[in-house]
């Protein structure tokens, strides 16, 4: 880990700031009415599998099942690139989300985006673009697998106020998987479950931290940040399979932690239940049990 970078200006973000996450986040348990409140996704990418392919397939079931959640989705929106992050996607975001990104689309065409020599350093510049881009109330995180990359430089920024802290831990998710992200196979990078979670968070979030079998629980502790107020912009999602794990299985934790906290909140009159979902039979597609098909609550297209 270094001070500075390869962005490293010298400009001081000296902002007062309220951190916009759930859980915990402010010092007090979430009310009634922010749990309540509708999440919302914009999900990006450079290219986007085409609908005709596995992943592709993959992508628009992944994108139905975010939906069916209750969260409002945007995108996927193309053409947008981690390292210039539009304007618009800045402001009022909670969590600038990055799943194991690669400098490539989905037809393994190398992507005119960033000089790094490899997918490692791709890795560590579009972190650091990403830390060094965003509001310091908000917070970065990235996935990548630990055997296809191994070590990472990371660098900090200092100067910022208030300051972010870097954590990087192995991650637990129960679906997702970094993966090659290409448009006909769906092989991930490892044989054996390696994902880590490299996070860049104001001090609250860290308290938020969730855990399971000893590794941070990915997707109960990103639902958890986002709990009741706050949007989540994510970039290279491929196939949505990470987006749709934090909003369908984060969900049930939030649903555990709620409880703990004696919040309840009574499911409206005909709403989909968020969201125990099972396995499907195919690598990377997410289901909700709520939506399977004969489900009382199946909404027909």
């Amino acid at each position: 880990m270094s001070n500075g970078g390869p962005h490293d200006s010298g400009e001081v973000s000296n902002r007062n700031v309220v951190p916009c996450s759930g859980d915990g986040i402010r010092g007090n348990h979430a009310s009634v009415a922010s749990a309540q409140k509708e999440r919302e996704a914009v999900l990006t990418d450079m290219v986007c599998p085409p609908s005709g392919s596995i992943a592709g397939a993959l992508l628009a079931t992944n994108l139905e099942k975010i939906k069916e959640s209750g969260v409002t989705v945007h995108g996927p929106r193309e053409a947008v690139s981690a390292f210039d992050v539009p304007d618009d996607l800045l402001a009022d975001t909670c969590v600038f989300l990055i799943g194991s990104p690669a400098g490539h689309d989905p037809f393994n065409e190398r992507l005119d985006q960033n000089p790094a020599s490899d997918n490692v350093r791709f890795k560590e510049a579009i972190f650091y673009s990403l830390c060094h881009a965003t509001p310091p109330e908000s917070a970065v995180a990235m996935t990548y697998s630990n055997g296809a990359c191994g070590k990472l430089e990371y660098w900090t920024l200092p100067d910022t106020y208030p300051p972010r802290t870097l954590v990087v831990a192995p991650a637990w998710f129960a679906h997702y998987r970094p993966r090659r992200g290409l448009a006909d196979t769906l092989d991930a990078l490892a044989d054996v479950p390696d994902t880590m979670l490299a996070m860049y968070l104001p001090a609250p979030f860290v308290a938020s931290l969730r855990w399971k079998e000893g590794k941070v629980d990915g997707s109960a502790t990103i639902s958890g940040w986002l709990s009741g107020r706050g949007r989540l912009v994510s970039f290279a999602c491929y196939i949505g399979e990470l987006e749709a794990d934090i909003f369908c299985d984060g969900g049930r934790g939030q649903a555990e932690l709620r409880e703990m906290n004696g919040i309840s909140r009574p499911a409206a009159r005909g709403a989909k239940r968020s969201c125990d979902y099972d396995e499907d039979p195919r690598p990377g597609a997410v289901v909700c049990s709520s939506c399977e098909p004969g489900s009382p609550d199946e909404t027909k297209a």
